[in-house]
């Protein structure tokens, strides 16, 4: 094949589908983990303002004059609670009750309508995991015929050298940085590469069959007749049972050994962090074990899901450049073993079967929409609903981070891989 063919072959495969950079979302299932996570954001937004007006709730209990500290404390919460969506008439003129009783059971009747569109909202981020499955099925795909025909064309430049000693790698150097840095060479970015796809795969081995297991297990305890009897304390005992398998312990063991971090944004300060992926992110397991609970129930329901995995930035304030990222040129065989990356990757992701978590997601939601209706509307009732639907909801965040959502950065990750192999090949 002559010089020129192949240039226009790269020419082409530059601007193929699934180049990826800042800002840019590869296929739907990126798109999908994305509005997840906003929602899954809005819904525990939604959970601090019910808890609000929960303790709101017993503050006024027995308070038959109003004073202005009552009012400094519930201006406060009412306005975090005057969220778009929810009505507002059952928010009362706070000012007209200074010496006089606030009804409990209109922030009851509040608190009911929040609970609700959480629940609505649950419903429908468990749409939409079951949706990313497929949509990263289709996703994977396109990348196998964008890497198989970037393999021929590989093969096209046996006996080749290279014309360039360096490639500028512009945006796709984003989705390849290092912990800090955009600057790295091929070795670094192989090294990096596998390392994901080792996490991919123990993510898949050990960490969803542990998140399934206790999904079975918040199925069971919602569906067991304690809660119909009334017996609060054998109800929250079954889901309490689901929490205490995702302990640190468990969950430290699937990615060890971690590496100690110090960050305001976990909890205590402090987490266990698994070697980091490409484009500056890593696996995050957080110890929530040391949390104070407050004093209502779905305070202490929320302190017993704080021990967790997420997949987040390492740094996510530090602005990088990518302007100035070069790569020295790959030789042929170098380029060999970056393509080898990416079809281990994409095996991986092919490996990846949302079955039996959408089977386990579907059995819940089942559960949250009968809870909604069987209990009562009494005093026990509001927090029997914040209770339940706070372990719903914490089930789709264990599957969200960090599965998913390295799942839908790994596509990302693949995408960028073969635009750089592209660009390598270029200078050939």
């Amino acid at each position: 094949m002559s010089r020129e063919i192949i240039r226009q072959q790269m020419r082409e495969l530059q601007t193929a589908p699934g180049t990826v950079g800042p800002g840019q979302d590869f296929g739907y299932s990126v798109e999908l983990a994305q509005e997840i996570s906003q929602e899954s954001q809005e819904i525990d937004r939604l959970f601090k303002v019910a808890s609000a007006l929960e303790h709101m709730r017993q503050t006024v209990a027995g308070v038959d004059c109003l004073t202005l500290e009552h009012l400094a404390l519930m201006e406060s919460v009412m306005h975090m609670a005057n969220v778009p969506g929810l009505s507002g008439e059952h928010i009362p003129n706070l000012e007209s009750h200074i010496g006089q009783s606030l009804s409990q059971e209109g922030l009851g009747d509040r608190i009911i309508e929040i609970l609700r569109v959480i629940r609505r909202m649950i419903g429908v981020v468990i749409s939409k995991i079951a949706k990313f499955f497929a949509a990263a099925s289709e996703d994977s795909a396109q990348l196998w015929v964008r890497l198989n025909l970037s393999r021929d064309v590989w093969k096209e430049l046996a006996g080749r050298f290279p014309r360039k000693p360096t490639v500028a790698m512009g945006v796709t150097a984003y989705l390849l940085a290092g912990r800090s840095s955009l600057s790295h060479d091929a070795k670094t970015v192989i090294r990096m590469g596998d390392a994901q796809v080792q996490q991919l795969g123990q993510l898949r081995q050990k960490y969803i069959p542990l998140v399934l297991q206790a999904g079975r297990q918040l199925e069971g305890a919602f569906s067991n007749h304690a809660l119909r009897e009334g017996n609060l304390e054998t109800w929250l005992s079954g889901l309490n049972q689901a929490t205490a398998m995702m302990n640190y312990g468990n969950l430290s063991s699937i990615l060890s050994p971690l590496e100690t971090v110090r960050d305001s944004r976990w909890q205590n300060g402090v987490a266990g962090m698994a070697p980091p992926v490409l484009g500056g992110r890593a696996i995050i397991v957080i110890d929530g074990s040391r949390i104070q609970p407050g004093n209502t129930v779905l305070d202490q329901a929320i302190a017993q899901q704080q021990t967790k995995m997420v997949f987040e930035r390492i740094n996510p304030g530090r602005q990088l450049d990518s302007s100035t990222a070069t790569m020295a040129t790959m030789p042929h065989n170098q380029l060999n073993d970056w393509l080898n990356l990416v079809e281990g990757m994409l095996k991986e992701l092919d490996a990846a079967s949302g079955s039996g978590i959408r089977n386990t997601l579907n059995a819940i939601d089942k559960r949250l929409v009968q809870l909604i209706k069987d209990v009562p509307n009494q005093d026990q009732g509001v927090g029997l609903m914040q209770t339940g639907l706070a372990y719903g909801s914490c089930f789709t965040n264990w599957v969200k981070g960090p599965y998913l959502n390295l799942l839908a950065h790994s596509l990302s990750v693949s995408g960028a891989l073969i635009t750089a192999a592209n660009k390598h090949m270029a200078a050939y």
